[in-house]
């Protein structure tokens, strides 16, 4: 009778480990060097309309950009070819714009697309851009608040020129249809909380912004020091 060679092992077992869900599902936290410098971007098209090249170029300061393989650059030229159809339009194109919303995402384009794929980025302040002149007022209203806003201190180059195209697309809807069509506002919904607008964004991804504090608690302990005296008959 032959014998019978050895039972092949799994992959995983000549490992000398099994796989887990969590060493599956895990993966380790990525931090960007502070003084590693971004690479380049180089190849913006001319012929984009102008806020998709500054959509472009914002990449080559923003932090994210340190870990990009040249696909990413080509991807992120394709997206900007359709950020830049999407503003050229005669009205909002929805289904363009969530397409466009969906790319960015995937490119880590804002401080929330960052942590949700655990990515540290140097916190600095990174100057905001003017708005466009023209912007609805609702449009204008929002770019000027999200300046205003804490959670603003993360934004790298990348945000401030994201949060421009939300604001121009807001403009262009509100222009054409003197209001949100519903489909079209859950689409908003999704940039705004791409931009970490509403505390529920903000929290749902540990992001806790501490109010400034107005208080003088030395007065106030002196004061509660000078009321126990005088009931202590101090």
């Amino acid at each position: 009778m032959a014998k019978r060679g050895p039972v092949p092992k799994r992959s995983d077992e000549v490992m000398g480990k099994h796989r887990t869900k969590e060493r599956v599902t895990k993966a380790p936290a990525a931090t960007a060097s502070p003084t590693a410098a971004p690479q380049p971007a180089s190849g913006a098209d001319t012929s984009w309309h102008p806020l998709a090249r500054a959509f472009y170029d914002s990449f080559g300061q923003s932090g994210q950009s340190f870990y990009f393989e040249p696909s990413d650059w080509e991807v992120l030229k394709i997206l900007c070819d359709h950020m830049s159809v999407t503003l050229r339009g005669a009205k909002l194109n929805g289904e363009l714009f969530q397409a466009v919303l969906g790319q960015a995402e995937d490119m880590m384009t804002t401080e929330a697309s960052r942590r949700r794929m655990r990515l540290e980025t140097p916190v600095e302040h990174h100057q905001a851009p003017e708005p466009a002149e023209g912007w609805h007022e609702r449009a204008a209203a929002f770019y000027e608040a999200l300046k205003a806003s804490g959670q603003a201190i993360y934004y790298q180059p990348s945000d401030w020129a994201f949060a421009l195209f939300v604001a121009e697309c807001l403009s262009m809807h509100y222009r054409a249809t003197r209001g949100l069509a519903g489909r079209t506002y859950s689409m908003f919904r999704s940039a705004f909380t791409l931009l970490l607008a509403t505390e529920s964004a903000r929290r749902s991804l540990d992001m806790e912004l501490v109010q400034a504090e107005t208080r003088d608690i030395e007065a106030e302990v002196a004061e509660y020091m000078t009321k126990v005296d005088a009931e202590m008959g101090w």
